[in-house]
């Protein structure tokens, strides 16, 4: 062969490898920017799933009710009344507020209270009578009633009173008392564990007296059954 003719074989071959180097390096170069950018493409659409995922969870934390918010609509908690403490008839057993004007609060702490009068004139009278016998509000209903042959009942509804069972009558006397009505509220607390003056007490009658041509007495007795605790 010629040496020109060598030389430009030479020549040739020279760049065909020159140009297929440099084509493997092209396509090495291209698959390597093609493999970043999936790389790139799958962490990115990793990271939204991700803030996608954090963005529910955190919303669906945000709806739900907190410890604080469950507990705060207890019954127990609805239920505890608010007393006056400049008007707080409290015992060993028992805590109200009683209606203004009224007697002097007695001290002592026993469990009874007869005749404390208040409201207008201080002509609504209110007694806690404590009850040493009976084991169920049924027997002591029965035994009030007994104790009382010269009544007309005229209602009787249940009632809790600070979350106990009790029954509230309403009756007028058929002799003696005809302008006032009376109501008693008859609660046991055969498992509360109460003792009046070293007395085991089984249940309360709290007895009311009013002027029924007065509102504001059958209010005052309301409110202390309203604002009753037990201690």
């Amino acid at each position: 062969m010629p040496k020109n003719e060598k030389q430009k074989t030479l020549s040739t071959d020279d760049t065909t490898v020159k140009s297929s180097t440099q084509r493997r390096k092209s396509t090495l170069k291209t698959s390597f920017n093609n493999n970043q950018r999936f790389i790139s493409s799958t962490l990115i659409l990793v990271l939204i799933l991700l803030a996608v995922f954090s963005l529910g969870t955190l919303k669906k934390n945000d709806s739900k009710p907190t410890a604080a918010t469950s507990n705060s609509s207890t019954p127990s908690d609805a239920s505890t009344p608010t007393i006056d403490p400049a008007h707080r008839f409290v015992t060993a057993c028992y805590e109200f507020e009683m209606p203004s004007p009224h007697d002097p609060i007695p001290t002592d702490g026993h469990c009874d209270a007869l005749g404390q009068t208040y409201g207008e004139k201080m002509s609504s009278t209110f007694s806690i009578i404590p009850i040493g016998k009976g084991a169920n509000l049924p027997e002591i209903r029965q035994q009030w009633i007994n104790s009382r042959k010269d009544i007309n009942i005229t209602a009787e509804t249940p009632l809790k009173l600070d979350g106990v069972d009790a029954t509230k009558i309403t009756y007028n006397a058929t002799s003696g008392e005809y302008t006032k009505d009376h109501v008693v509220v008859i609660v046991a607390t055969t498992g509360l564990q109460y003792k009046n003056l070293g007395q085991e007490v089984r249940g309360f009658v709290l007895a009311g007296l009013y002027d029924k041509a007065r509102p504001e007495s059958v209010a005052g007795y309301d409110k202390i059954i309203a604002t009753w605790n037990w201690r």
